[in-house]
């Protein structure tokens, strides 16, 4: 399987798409979300789609599909404690709706010392709602 890595953090701290970039090689000044290595942006080839890869070829994300996972979790949490808002989905007994956050906290163990949520959304009313980012495995009954 192929992890190809399609967002990286610029030389300004932010999170930026391979879309955005117009320089190859080094010189996009990026670095992995995930490890915080120098990352080079691969914007052209016959077989792939634009993507970055490891400047260390030992840790290329192709065979490191931890920076690949771990980018797309980091952007989700960003995206999320910008937009304030979260759609969440039908369960048994409640319809689907989309909830706004008054404030976010990131990866807090405060409402439960040994679970850790991706994040704690608190809507205006002070309810308190935990969300996780679900990429590759399902959260256990537990969680």
């Amino acid at each position: 399987m192929v992890f190809d890595i399609t967002y990286a953090i610029d030389e300004n701290g932010k999170y930026v798409s391979i879309d955005d970039i117009k320089v190859r090689g080094l010189a996009c000044n990026c670095k992995c979300a995930n490890c915080g290595e120098r990352l080079v942006a691969k914007l052209k080839g016959d077989f792939r789609k634009p993507h970055f890869a490891h400047y260390n070829p030992d840790k290329d994300s192709n065979n490191n599909p931890l920076c690949y996972e771990g980018t797309l979790h980091k952007l989700a949490i960003t995206v999320l404690s910008e937009e304030k808002c979260v759609m969440l989905p039908p369960l048994d007994c409640v319809e689907a709706k989309q909830i706004a956050f008054e404030e976010i906290e990131p990866e807090r163990r405060n409402d439960c010392p040994d679970l850790q949520p991706d994040i704690v959304g608190i809507t205006k009313e002070g309810q308190r709602i935990a969300v996780e980012i679900r990429h590759t495995h399902e959260v256990d009954d537990r969680k």
